[in-house]
């Protein structure tokens, strides 16, 4: 959940930031490939409504590898692709442009996504949060392994590094939008 607020906050602030002067087209258009996923395979674009549950928008099918959605939206969202049968979800801001999708089934946060400034600007911020994951999970095994009484000073030094890895992930999306 908290995962989704924070990428439904950096998609509005993107947007919000969008250079207005641009000719954005008449509508959205999502090409993707999904290796591995077989003919006849619902794809579903879903936005979040107001509790993080899942509002779905459109469907396509895969066809050959490939799926397609087209549309149009007043305003840039952030809506979420599935496919069925396949747990997760890969965030996309759709825009009135065109955006290409590499969904791997077998690494969902793998799939990328292309064609417009939010969403590469989103895929950047997903990367830096994956490292800060990775050091928030590294700290936290080192604290664990210092968990006897006799480790109290290493303890306390470790602790504090988890604190500051928390803190500089709670100050991440601010940081990362200046």
């Amino acid at each position: 959940m908290r995962k989704i607020i924070s990428l439904f906050t950096i998609g509005m602030l993107l947007v919000s930031c969008n250079d207005k002067t641009t000719d954005k087209g008449d509508g959205y258009v999502l090409n993707g490939t999904a290796k591995g996923i077989y003919n006849g395979m619902r794809v579903y674009l879903s936005a979040a409504d107001e509790r993080g549950g899942q509002i779905p928008k459109d469907t396509a099918v895969v066809m050959d590898e490939t799926f397609k959605f087209e549309g149009k939206t007043e305003n840039p969202q952030m809506w979420f692709l599935s496919v069925n049968n396949v747990p997760g979800y890969v965030p996309v801001m759709i825009e009135n442009e065109t955006i290409t999708i590499n969904f791997i089934k077998e690494d969902i946060d793998g799939s990328t996504v292309s064609g417009t400034k939010a969403n590469e600007a989103l895929s950047r911020y997903t990367k830096g949060f994956k490292i800060l994951k990775a050091e928030q999970a590294e700290a936290h095994k080192q604290f664990s392994s210092t968990l006897n009484p006799s480790n109290a000073e290493l303890r306390e030094e470790k602790s504090k590094a988890l604190t500051d890895i928390k803190a500089k992930m709670a100050n991440y999306p601010f940081e990362f939008l200046k």
